[in-house]
């Protein structure tokens, strides 16, 4: 992908195929725009979107709308679930709308893949927050995309359904060999992913995750160091939790970024 426009100075940008890139950045920083180019959500054109050597910009509007419709497949941050439905009907919906059948056998085995074992009949209200997001993600997998785009997936769960939601992602890596894109401002989220980009207001650069000393880091050692450094210098648990995930952010070198999705 490159830009024409200086907003966000990025010239070049590459998403490695059938890997998980993460692209962290803070609130505001331009994440989700940069998801919606990638998902040809955007109405933007300062941008050229070069997929399988096929320049995905010059693409008719119809020619757009077929790759949204049958191969990107896009979880938002709020899960776009409609709450009065039951699973099976919203599975019903997703299928409609992908141009896919689907009976409750294929559902089954659809929400088995996302770990989700609650009755078809269940209303999606009902749900706690990491059901739905498992929800959202094998509504996503109904079209089998060649794509998976993630806005914010763990945003509103604890700690340990965050690390189940991302290590289901690495499970869907494994068994359908697509693409996958979170954004994210999770200091777990790291742990996960194959590469990571930093994103802000001005300009987006690369960082070697094998080089982020604190993904390295066990939970368990980071959890006795973390005791270690509030015995020593009193701080408060919440402050180290911030100063480490920007450390987690810095790497000890940074390259420039060729961009082609």
């Amino acid at each position: 992908m490159k830009f024409s426009k200086r907003s966000i100075k990025i010239d070049n940008l590459k998403i490695p195929e059938n890997k998980i890139t993460l692209i962290r950045g803070l609130s505001g920083s331009g994440k989700s725009t940069l998801l919606y180019k990638f998902a040809l959500i955007s109405k933007e054109n300062d941008y050229e979107y070069i997929y399988h050597e096929k320049n995905i910009t010059a693409l008719s509007a119809t020619q757009k709308a077929s790759l949204r419709r049958y191969s990107i497949g896009y979880v938002f941050q709020d899960f776009c679930l409609i709450e009065n439905m039951s699973i099976y009907e919203c599975y019903q919906y997703y299928c409609h709308v992908s141009n896919r059948n689907g009976n409750k056998r294929d559902l089954l085995k659809l929400l088995n893949h996302v770990h989700l074992n609650n009755s078809l009949e269940q209303k999606i209200h009902t749900l706690s927050g990491g059901e739905k997001q498992r929800l959202a993600i094998a509504c996503a997998l109904i079209k089998k995309p060649r794509i998976l785009i993630l806005d914010e997936p763990t945003s509103a769960l604890d700690e340990t359904n965050e690390r189940e939601i991302f290590m289901l992602l690495q499970e869907i890596l494994k068994q359908d060999q697509c693409t996958i894109i979170i954004a994210s401002h999770s200091y777990i989220a790291n742990e996960y992913a194959d590469e990571i980009y930093e994103l802000n207001e001005k300009s987006i650069h690369s960082s070697y995750q094998t080089q982020c000393m604190f993904c390295t880091l066990s939970q368990e050692r980071w959890r006795a160091n973390l005791n270690e450094v509030q015995k020593k210098q009193q701080r408060t648990k919440p402050r180290l939790l911030q100063y480490n995930s920007y450390a987690c952010r810095i790497s000890e070198k940074t390259y420039s970024a060729h961009l082609k999705l």
